[in-house]
This record gives structure tokens, sequence and C-alpha cells, in this order.
């Protein structure tokens, strides 16, 4: 009896969710512990960008330029700072009724960083949501799911980049959550909030807009055109609130400088290219313009395989690596839309697996939480481990889908050709 309730143990240990989270644990601990006995000083090695303080800088900085009700004013366009406004309106929108409600002193009270406790209300709630809803991918025991999403939590894009920055990339991954989640639901209600929800994320940060390929792909053109109906009811008007047609000429112009801006960093594929040029000497520039002509074909392959195979949790997994590599400038809590294809992964996993699944479940939880063996004297650079094992993850996820393109191509020629 004893020894068949240890094969029975083993025999449900050994499935790729259980070591994906086995193996996730062990990478916290050894976080933890690395914390301990440097003394914290090991937090430099794991942190985005420590020039900077935990004060919630990108909350604070855009709820600046929302309240001046011109955040699209040529002079407020200052990148490299922190403070470009490049925003869409609908999100300065949302800044500003938020930072309308933040005082910049209260009585009897010499406080006059008042947005942090805001700050920290909102990422509470977005904690929230995404517990709830995340939890409605995954059929775990409680204590299972309270295991994941405390390793998810602590993990370094979420606990240490964004939580850090106060970045509204966790609105958007709630947002983004619930929108999958009530995509298919039966209740004709919670699906059209779904394409509300998604239209919400996309107006505040763009580009969760390729997530919509979901319902052309499965050919839900009607669905599909209310979600870009929604989207235009979302990003237009804001404009008039904060300029106008200048405005939205303004915004264009920095978009543009944005993603034109020469500087090499270690996580896109433009930013990698540019690393590499200049390196080699044939300068930003040139890398630039590799780099984006590599983004566009990696961006083409994406939308190939995820239109002309099944739909699964490598499908999401592939698109939101979009949200994550793809645009130059963007900075590791991106890192945190990785949830959603993980959540997939455990529960798709647990209902059948292959051996490479085995594969992953040590990939992802190096790419959020891998002792950071890798390292440059960069100070913006201490995600460098997590993105070299994030390239090999996308480099196994687009090998994994072409393997699967081939194999249904060869079927369904088995199918049409007459016996």
């Amino acid at each position: 009896m004893l020894e068949r309730k240890r094969g029975r143990f083993f025999k449900e240990a050994c499935v790729p969710s259980n070591v994906f989270l086995l193996f996730f644990g062990a990478n916290i601990l050894v976080m933890l512990v690395a914390l301990f006995v440097s003394g914290g000083s090991f937090l430099g090695d794991i942190v985005w960008d420590g020039r900077h303080a935990p004060d919630g800088v990108d909350f604070r900085s855009h709820i600046g330029l929302a309240l001046s009700r011109n955040p699209y004013a040529p002079d407020k366009f200052y990148y490299p700072s922190a403070d470009g406004a490049v925003f869409s309106p609908f999100s300065y929108f949302i800044y500003y009724i938020i930072g309308r409600m933040i005082p910049s002193a209260i009585k009897d009270s010499g406080v006059s960083n008042w947005d942090r406790l805001y700050l920290d209300i909102l990422e509470c709630l977005n904690v929230c949501v995404i517990v709830l809803a995340g939890r409605k991918y995954v059929e775990k025991r409680t204590w299972v799911l309270l295991a994941l999403f405390a390793c998810i939590i602590l993990s370094h894009p979420f606990s240490f980049a964004v939580i850090k920055a106060g970045n509204s990339t966790l609105w958007v991954l709630s947002l983004l959550l619930m929108s999958l989640h009530m995509r298919n639901s039966e209740n004709k209600l919670y699906r059209e909030l779904s394409l509300v929800f998604l239209a919400m994320a996309a107006c505040l940060k763009m580009t969760p807009a390729v997530l919509g390929l979901l319902w052309l792909k499965e050919k839900r053109y009607k669905e599909a055109f209310r979600l870009v109906l929604y989207g235009l009811v979302l990003f237009v008007p804001p404009f008039f609130f904060f300029g106008g047609l200048p405005a939205a000429r303004n915004y264009l112009t920095f978009l543009h400088l944005y993603s034109g801006h020469l500087q090499a960093r270690p996580e896109t594929i433009p930013g990698v290219c540019m690393e590499l040029a200049d390196v080699l000497g044939f300068g930003l520039e040139k890398g630039l313009l590799f780099g984006k002509a590599l983004a566009f074909l990696y961006f083409a392959v994406v939308l190939g395989l995820v239109c002309f195979t099944k739909l699964n949790w490598k499908s999401y997994a592939l698109l939101v690596t979009l949200l994550m590599i793809l645009v130059n400038h963007t900075y590791p809590y991106t890192m945190i839309y990785l949830v959603i294809p993980v959540l997939l992964f455990v529960r798709e996993t647990d209902l059948g697996f292959r051996r490479l699944d085995f594969v992953y479940a040590f990939l992802f939880p190096l790419v959020l939480a891998g002792y950071p063996f890798l390292k440059i004297d960069w100070p913006t650079a201490t995600f460098i481990t997590n993105y070299f094992w994030l390239y090999i993850t996308v480099f196994v996820l687009v090998a994994d889908k072409c393997s699967e393109f081939i194999k249904c191509r060869r079927a369904s020629t088995r199918t049409l050709t007459p016996r």
C-alpha cells in the first residue's frame, strides 16, 4: 500500500506543471537566500534600474503630464527621460482622473507624495484581479494556486520591475486576463466585455492590439469589427480633451521619434541589433534599420504560425512575445505578460503533455526568476540573464510551432490525396 502511494505521488509530481512549480519555487528560494546572505545587496542584481528610487516614477510622471492637460506639447517630449509623453490619450485620460483625486498636500501634514498611497492601492487591486482571474485558468488545489501566484508575484519582472516603477503594464495584464477568460463564455454580455477589456488594454499600451488576431483566426469577424470600433471610441475622443488635432499630430511625431531613438539596449530585437552593430563597428543607425527589419520578419512568422496551427498555449506565448521584444524601448516589466501563457501551460499540460513540455517547465522559471549569472556594467541591464533565457524560449517556441505546422500540412496533404 505504501509503495502504491509513493508511486502515485511520483507519478503526479512528474508532470510538467508540477515540475514547473517546483523549479519556479526553487529559483525564488535561491533569490531570497541570496538577498539574506548578502544583506540585501543582491537586490542590485535583480532590480530594474537601481539608479532610481522605488517611488513609482512611471505613475508619478505620467500623472503630471495628464494634469497639465497638454501632454503632447512639443516641449513635453524629452525622451530618453522617463517622462516622455508617449502614451495614448486614453491612457492619459485615466491618469488625469486618478490625478484629480491626489492632493498635493493635506492639512496638518508635511507629506507631499500622496501619489504613492494611491499607487499602492491600485497595485493591490490589480493583484487581486490577476489572482482571481488567473485562478479561472488553472484547476489546482488551493495551496498549489497559492504557491503559483506567490512565485509569480515574487518574480523579477513583477516585484522588481513593474511594481518598483509603478508601470501601467500591471493594469494591462489585469485587463488581458479578464478579456481572454471571458472570450469564449456562453454569456453574451461577458463576450462583449471581453472585447471592451481588450480594447481598453490596447488603448493603454497599444501593443496588446495584436491579440485581436485570436478573433480573426476563429473567423469571428463581427466581434473583431466591434473590437476595432470599441478601440476607436476609446482612443480618439480623449484627443479633444488634450489639445485636439494638433495633439494627435504631435502624438504621431512622438511615436516616430520614440521608435527611432538610437540607444542600444539588451531587451528588444531592435535594441539587441543596435548593441551588436555598435560593437561590430557598423553604427547604431544600421543596427536599428536591420533590427526593425528583423522585428518585422519575426512579427510575420508569429502571425503565420498562430494563424496556420492549432490554437494552444504556445500560440498565446508567441503572441505575448510581440508585446515584449518587438518594439524598440520596451522594458523588462513587459515580461509579466508571460503570466498568460504560463497559466495556460499549467492548465493544458495537466490534461496531456509531451517530453518537450518539461523543457518549457524549466525555461519559464529561468526567464521569470533565474539567477543573474550574466552581468554587464549598466544599471538598467540587470535583467540581461532573464532576456538570455527569454530568447532561448522564443527559439524553442518557434521551432516547436514550425514542427507543428509541418505536421498539420502533412496531415492535410494525406487527407486530400485520393487513394
